[in-house]
């Protein structure tokens, strides 16, 4: 694996990616509601955000092109 990474702007492919991370114990465990998030909620919010120009959401991969956060 290269060493490095990029952040670019974040797209509707990457939904699964956040969901899957935003449901990960120890960021529950460290957020301000432990409560596991259903993803028709996450959904909702995640193209609310991306599709706001008020809005500025990244996405951090490898050079390879592996989803970091």
């Amino acid at each position: 694996m290269a060493e490095g990474f990029y952040i670019r702007k974040a797209e509707k492919k990457d939904m699964i990616d956040v969901f899957e991370l935003s449901n990960d114990p120890i960021v529950r465990s460290n957020s301000i509601s432990e409560k596991r998030i259903m993803f028709n909620e996450h959904k909702k919010w995640y193209m609310e955000k991306i599709f706001n120009n008020e809005n500025l959401f990244l996405i951090a991969e490898t050079l390879d092109k592996e989803f970091i956060g």
